[in-house]
């Protein structure tokens, strides 16, 4: 009887440790598998890192059930976990835009890289990242939200689609179709129903792993723009690819009315999206324009005056101009009459 039940304590010994390294086994094969995705996700963000500027990037992000929120200065950014789900820009004012990421991302969880923006698709041929950004122009401060698609193999697609989720009115066009051919700055638009700007996507750029710029430019099929990257065999993989769309100031605001509207003469207006492209698009068009009222504040503070004034004064054009190109001085001589321009430029 003694030596049954020794048998079977040793053969139930041997159970539980069988037992016990199956159970170890397959809890380290369910680590590895998601330290391995990890370690592929964290991949993609350093060679994202590498390529862009890092002092943009809000790290001011908390997480909720399905989302990353990204607090920023006068927008807040909501970036899914789900990658079906729509990247929302909110500026609590009612102007709201949304997209969605291309089809690579679709079906993936996201996973947030140490930082801090959210990868999906990390071990394939396309993943895509999104960061929320915060950025200084002039004396606003500016929210906007960048899309990466990091591509590794030259068999993956040339092709990347964001479908916009507009309001009533609204429509996207290229700075081709809206300035028109001579003055594309490369960027893109929403514009409502009055053909006023409402957002602006940044012109399209992509790098190969050498950080040399591979050719690249939007197209827009109705929600939806299309970002197309002309790499081929002979490109150094991965390449970084990036649309970023950004929260619209009322200074670019105004300057988009000035072009957009019939108020002023077709000569004038060519003229002022000539200056526009010079000066590398509407977005920095807009932040040199702050400059230059921030500068006649100034002047006018120590003359006594006004700024209005010392923006439309023969008299203080040396002082105001003094150091300014004269790409800048031409187009700001153009704006700065329009008062609308100078109110909503003034910070």
């Amino acid at each position: 009887m003694e030596k049954v039940f020794g048998k079977k304590s040793r053969m139930l010994s041997l159970l539980i440790v069988l037992l016990l390294l199956f159970v170890t086994t397959t809890e380290g094969f369910a680590i590895t598998a998601e330290s391995e995705e990890e370690k592929a996700c964290e991949k993609q963000a350093q060679i994202i890192e590498n390529m862009t500027s890092k002092n943009l990037v809000n790290d001011d992000v908390y997480e909720t059930k399905n989302a990353f929120i990204a607090d920023g200065y006068s927008s807040e950014i909501i970036i899914p976990k789900d990658g079906d789900d729509v990247i929302e820009l909110n500026d609590g004012e009612g102007e709201t835009l949304e997209f969605r990421l291309p089809e690579e991302a679709k079906g993936t969880k996201g996973l947030l890289s140490e930082s801090g923006m959210m990868v999906y698709n990390c071990e394939k041929d396309v993943s895509v990242a999104v960061q929320p950004l915060t950025e200084q122009v002039g004396d606003e401060q500016i929210d906007s939200v960048r899309a990466l698609i990091t591509i590794s193999k030259e068999t993956a697609p040339h092709e990347y689609d964001f479908e916009f989720d507009l309001q009533d009115g609204e429509k996207l066009v290229t700075a081709k179709e809206y300035l028109g051919a001579d003055y594309d700055t490369g960027e893109a638009y929403v514009v409502d129903s009055d053909n006023q700007i409402v957002s602006v996507i940044d012109p399209a750029w992509a790098k190969d792993a050498n950080g040399n710029s591979i050719s690249t430019h939007y197209d827009v099929r109705g929600n939806s723009l299309i970002q197309i990257v002309n790499f081929d065999e002979n490109t150094a993989f991965p390449v970084v690819a990036d649309p970023t769309a950004w929260q619209i100031t009322k200074c670019a605001g105004a300057i988009g009315w000035v072009v957009g509207s019939t108020v002023f003469a077709a000569a004038k207006i060519a003229k002022i999206k000539k200056y526009i492209k010079a000066l590398g698009g509407v977005k920095k068009s807009a932040s040199k324009l702050i400059g230059i009222i921030k500068k006649a504040k100034a002047i006018a503070k120590k003359h006594n005056t006004s700024t209005v004034k010392v923006l439309r004064r023969a008299k203080y054009s040396k002082e105001l101009w003094e150091g300014v190109g004269k790409t800048l001085m031409n187009f700001g001589a153009a704006v700065l009459g329009i008062d609308a321009v100078v109110d909503q430029c003034s910070f």
